[in-house]
């Protein structure tokens, strides 16, 4: 089951730098990050939105960092990554929004409406595609965490999701950043 609000109300938060959600359980995702920016405001939060749901942009403005799917974004508006990034920019031009176009690469808008694609790292063998989206959400939390430049961290996100797919699981000892 999803994480509850209550429960979530319960987690110790002021131990942690960065919080990130999965638009998923809306309501009581809505609650969550309410209550993060009410209560944590120190805290950096970033969402992905995976699948296009009813009621679903109501979460747009909480987070600082939002993630959107292929999927999503041609659910929304079609194949244009670059129309979809202007659209949410000219709304929300106070978050960094990313859009991971899969094997193609990612793309991305903050502030300056400055539309940057970063590609895929093309692997010779694939052999696990489970989880590359989450681990593409790892690379870019870590690197903003770091403070990296908006391209450097698609760059990295890029790279350590195809790293995760030229394997099977998630062992990233030999991972060479």
């Amino acid at each position: 089951p999803e994480l509850s609000f209550e429960d979530f109300k319960k987690i110790p938060l002021n131990q942690f730098d960065w919080v990130h959600f999965e638009a998923r359980n809306i309501e009581h995702t809505k609650d969550m990050l309410q209550y993060l920016k009410d209560k944590h405001q120190n805290i950096s939060c970033s969402i992905e939105f995976e699948k296009h749901r009813p009621g679903i942009e109501q979460l747009y403005p909480y987070a600082d960092i939002l993630i959107f799917s292929k999927v999503y974004c041609q659910n929304v508006s079609g194949d244009n990554p670059e129309v979809f990034l202007k659209d949410l920019n000219k709304k929300y031009n106070n978050k960094t929004i990313i859009l991971s176009w899969g094997e193609k690469g990612a793309y991305a808008i903050a502030q300056d409406q400055q539309v940057i694609f970063s590609p895929a790292i093309k692997q010779t063998k694939i052999i696990d595609t489970l989880g590359a989206g989450d681990t593409f959400n790892a690379g870019v939390i870590d690197s903003s965490l770091m403070n990296y430049s908006l391209d450097k961290t698609l760059h990295k996100a890029n790279k350590l999701a195809s790293y995760k797919i030229s394997q099977s699981g998630f062992d990233i000892s030999n991972y060479v950043n």
